[in-house]
């Protein structure tokens, strides 16, 4: 016996051609057992001529086909890419076989396609008149026929259908497999649904599986899943305790990481009014989780005092203004907790409102938590900030991005004016632009700034301009804070700083870095502080435990690694610079631009610093007045040999 396979079309022939003996029997007598029963011989005086299959003395080999049967039946049950073998037999008239080799045959599934995507198949018979079909069905389902026909002589028209059998799926695989779920709120009761879809290599749905999963994190409870129905899906259900993404994972009858899910906090309704739950208690504060519950709140005075939660991400594209919350006369004094949870594509402003913000005004007492705002576009005329026009509340671990602008003053990315109020653990990625006090985060500062961070972009075209802070008065801090935004101060401007602008009277920077570009067409530039005082009118601020690593440069003088100018009143101690300071101009120092009154003690540049005209040094550029004690240089210095010094370019008393 040889074998060649071969696939046509959508299925996989295989051409059996069994040489079998042959012999002519005759004159036999006697009897034996066939399938337990007595068979009587035949004798030499029965005439069977009409009743015996074909031999040589019947002279039947030469009866032409006119039939089809089935010669070995497909399984009952096939498995979905397996490959089976099916056969058909050519008969005569008389129902007996033709052994005529060489007819082809055709063989048809329900006139469904075989998995190559032919729908049929073909095949010749061998010596016995028998086609044998070597068949591959990825495609599962119930009841199908084989059919087989031929165009051959007499048998052209004729069809012979098997018995009735069935493809079933093969084993589930992750490739084509699945599990998803919805979100759900972290009390330990309410349940999850989770659905895994099982599907072989070929896509046919696998049925009844009981499968397993699993989720990522803590205080999870898992019901057992049902067995996948006829589509291959199987309902299964968790809770958990914890808030927070999960990862949905099958354990069994595959291995697949699936999707990622949220347990929430709270409950809340997306289609309710004015609120999506609670009652603005501490303990049942009022929820939030669709455009018009955020829009609501500032719809009056009734909120002002409640308890706020975020409780699912709101895009508020396409809603427009907003109602801002809390004025001069009546502040939000309540709680407002973001939960993390986003506030995307918020709009608000455009007009000449002096003062614009979600939160228009924060009272004392009234506290901002975890409040994420993306992608806002926030304008106005004065003291502009996306998340609070003017704050003296607390604001806690909260960031915004997006585009922030005032047409006069006052802009932060996050805050406009910090009157006394205290912002820790914040950030702002915003573009904030101004003419002037226009910072990263705050724009003007009066209270606390802890542990915040800006990395944006920030403009003006008049005074003070910082990466973090505009300007600060009174007796501001701000501690254990950096910024690496750029900073750019357009023509004619002067006091831009990397952190800050303008430092003056009481204030305080302390632990603090800066790291961005610090640039512009401007006087009085510095890589922390643009300038610490104004004049003989304002005093400046101290400055302490801080460091600069900005590239600085500006058109005109006052340059300096760390401080542009220092007025009276102004300190800086244990502090440093390492990047650089240039002026287009004259007056560059790496530590100071301008020393005019002060004292700077225990401090050291290492900054390279470079002037175009005169008054370059390592230390300090122009020394004024004021006081210098235990500080060193060892930047690059480069420029004209005029006022030129390792520490002190010029000194003029």
């Amino acid at each position: 016996m040889w074998k060649r396979r071969r696939r046509i079309g959508s299925a996989v022939v295989a051409l059996s051609f069994v040489f079998v003996g042959s012999g002519v029997v005759t004159g036999c007598s006697g009897s034996e057992e066939v399938n337990g029963e007595d068979d009587v011989g035949v004798s030499d005086d029965v005439d069977i001529s009409d009743d015996v299959g074909p031999t040589e003395d019947t002279g039947l080999f030469d009866e032409e086909a006119t039939d089809i049967v089935v010669h070995t039946e497909p399984p009952q049950e096939v498995v979905a890419g397996e490959s089976f073998v099916a056969s058909f037999e050519l008969v005569g008239e008389r129902g007996y076989p033709v052994p005529e080799e060489g007819v082809e045959l055709t063989a048809t599934v329900n006139q469904n396609e075989f998995a190559t995507g032919s729908a049929e198949a073909v095949a010749t018979t061998d010596e016995r008149g028998v086609a044998q079909f070597e068949l591959v069905i990825d495609v599962a389902a119930t009841g199908l026929v084989l059919t087989a026909s031929s165009d051959h002589g007499a048998l052209e028209g004729v069809t012979r259908n098997s018995d009735l059998f069935d493809v079933v799926a093969a084993d589930p695989v992750a490739e084509e497999s699945s599990i998803s779920g919805g979100e759900g709120v972290a009390d330990g009761e309410s349940e999850v649904e989770i659905i895994i879809e099982l599907f072989d290599e070929f896509g046919n749905p696998v049925e009844g599986v009981v499968p397993e999963f699993e989720a990522s994190g803590e205080g999870n409870s898992y019901e057992e899943c049902s067995p996948t129905n006829a589509e291959g899906v199987a309902y299964c259900a968790m809770t958990s305790t914890e808030t927070g993404e999960k990862t949905l994972e099958i354990t069994y009858p595959v291995e697949l990481v699936g999707e990622t899910i949220v347990f929430y906090r709270w409950d809340c309704d997306e289609s309710a009014s004015p609120f999506g739950g609670g009652h603005g208690t501490e303990d049942e504060p009022y929820r939030l989780c669709a455009p018009h519950q955020l829009a609501g709140i500032g719809n009056g005075t009734s909120f002002l005092g409640d308890h706020f939660v975020v409780a699912r991400n709101i895009d508020m594209e396409g809603v427009g203004d907003v109602h801002m919350i809390g004025d001069a006369e009546e502040p939000f004094v309540g709680v407002f907790s973001g939960e993390g949870k986003s506030i995307s594509r918020l709009t608000m402003g455009g007009g000449q409102d002096d003062i614009i913000g979600l939160f228009r005004f924060v009272g004392d007492g009234g506290v901002i938590r975890d409040v994420v705002l993306e992608d806002v576009d926030v304008s106005g005329r004065y003291i502009v900030g996306a998340l609070v026009g003017a704050n003296s509340g607390e604001i806690h671990n909260s960031q915004v991005s997006g585009q922030i602008s005032a047409e006069e003053g006052h802009a932060g990315g996050l805050v406009g004016t910090n009157m006394d109020g205290s912002i820790v653990g914040s950030l702002s990625s915003a573009t904030v632009s101004a003419k002037l006090s226009v910072g990263g985060l705050v724009g003007g500062h009066g209270g606390t700034i802890e542990d915040s961070h800006s990395d944006g972009e920030v403009e003006g075209t008049e005074r003070a301009i910082g990466g973090l802070v505009g300007g600060t008065s009174g007796a501001a801090e701000i501690l254990d804070s950096t910024s690496s935004a750029t900073v750019y101060g357009g023509e004619g401007s002067d006091s831009v700083g990397g952190l800050v602008g303008v430092h003056t009277e009481s204030s305080l920077i302390k632990r603090c870095e800066s790291s961005g570009d610090v640039s512009g067409e401007a006087t009085t530039v510095g890589g922390l502080v643009g300038a610490s005082g104004l004049g003989d009118a304002v005093m400046g601020g101290t400055i302490e435990d801080s460091h600069s690593s900005s590239e600085v440069y500006a058109v005109q003088g006052g340059v300096g690694g760390l401080v542009g100018y220092m007025g009276e009143g102004a300190v800086v101690t244990r502090s440093y610079a390492t990047g650089s300071a240039t002026s287009g101009d004259a007056g560059a120092g790496g530590l100071v631009g301008t020393l005019f009154g002060g004292e700077i003690s225990d401090s050291y540049a290492t900054a390279a610093v470079e002037v175009e005209h005169s008054a370059v040094g390592g230390l300090v550029g122009a020394f004024m007045a004021g006081s210098i004690a235990d500080t060193y240089a060892t930047g690059l210095l480069t420029g004209p040999q005029e006022n030129f010094g390792g520490l002190v370019g010029l000194i003029s008393p």
